[in-house]
């Protein structure tokens, strides 16, 4: 939301100077949005995609080249992005006004304009890849609490009584793990 106000800003900008500090907030803010998801440096174990997600990966039977391929885009989209001190510089200035005046100046639109694309496409990926991640995981979750009610299926259809007392038992049971999921408000997929 903010990227677009920004942007929005740039377009309906009259004059020189509010074209470029429209695109000087573009860049502050696809830094800080960078920064909050990938982290840089020495930050970059305390990021949400290093700190939380990549946790969550290597818990859940999900394809890791996909979390590789996008952990590749961000180190891709970081070598496109202005440094820490061109972040500095935008958001506390300087006590030289001369450098401010300096950066805003160097501040070039095709690149602002590429380097917001980028972003945009990149958060976009990894919403997606969050939205299947939660439903990867939430299916991990639900194996995991059907694994009791497996091995008590299997013990009734291995047990040793007449067929159509297990048919009877596997009724019941099964109409007992429907009211349980029932409950829970779970997909259940193990009746």
């Amino acid at each position: 939301m903010d990227i677009a106000c920004s942007f929005k800003c740039y377009l309906k900008a009259d004059i020189d100077y509010e074209r470029k500090y429209a695109l000087k907030q573009l860049l502050v803010l696809i830094l800080e949005g960078y920064k909050k998801i990938h982290g840089f440096k020495e930050k970059r174990k305390e990021s949400f995609w290093i700190g939380i997600i990549q946790p969550i990966t290597m818990n859940v039977a999900y394809p890791q080249a996909e979390f590789d391929q996008l952990t590749k885009k961000l180190f891709d989209l970081e070598k496109k992005l202005p440094d820490r001190d061109y972040r500095d510089l935008a958001v506390h200035y300087d006590k030289n006004p001369s450098i401010v005046h300096d950066m805003l100046i160097a501040i070039n639109m095709g690149d602002t304009f590429e380097s917001m694309i980028d972003f945009v496409k990149l958060t976009n990926e990894i919403v997606n890849f969050l939205f299947l991640l939660v439903k990867q995981a939430g299916k991990k979750h639900t194996e995991k609490c059907l694994q009791p009610f497996s091995k008590i299926r299997s013990e009734i259809d291995n047990s040793r009584l007449p067929e159509s007392q297990k048919e009877k038992l596997r009724i019941q049971f099964d109409s007992m793990v429907k009211l349980f999921f029932d409950k829970l408000n779970i997909t259940n997929q193990f009746v």
